[in-house]
């Protein structure tokens, strides 16, 4: 995030952490939703399919509003990631499961804990 001046690079740093926050709280959503993700029912299963419907339309809306490019980037980019491990029937990763529950070591909390330790 460090650019040629202090104003970009604290734009750069900001739109890391709201690139990271947004699919952060979407994850926490899902996994609230359904805390073993699509493990419990399978491929093609409710949470399959909720899953598959969140993350279309969590990447639809980051085409259509019109955010800085970094923000959209990283939200697309880890979505992505936590997308995949929610669909994936065989996927051991931890995730805290929901809003109410957050756990440091889940694999959702803890890229945001990297992002806010590099932004400051």
């Amino acid at each position: 995030t460090v650019y040629q001046d202090l104003g970009t690079t604290v734009s750069l740093a900001w739109y890391n952490f709201a690139g990271t926050v947004l699919p952060v709280l979407n994850a926490l959503f899902m996994y609230g939703m359904y805390p073993e993700g699509s493990a419990a029912g399978g491929a093609m299963s409710t949470a399959w399919w909720f899953g598959m419907i969140d993350f279309v339309v969590f990447i639809g809306l980051m085409m259509v509003l019109k955010w800085p490019v970094g923000i959209r980037m990283f939200a697309v980019s880890w979505q992505a990631y936590f997308s995949m491990c929610f669909l994936n029937p065989n996927d051991t990763t931890y995730f805290s499961p929901g809003i109410s529950n957050i756990a440091i070591e889940g694999a959702a909390v803890g890229p945001l804990v990297g992002t806010v330790i590099g932004c400051v």
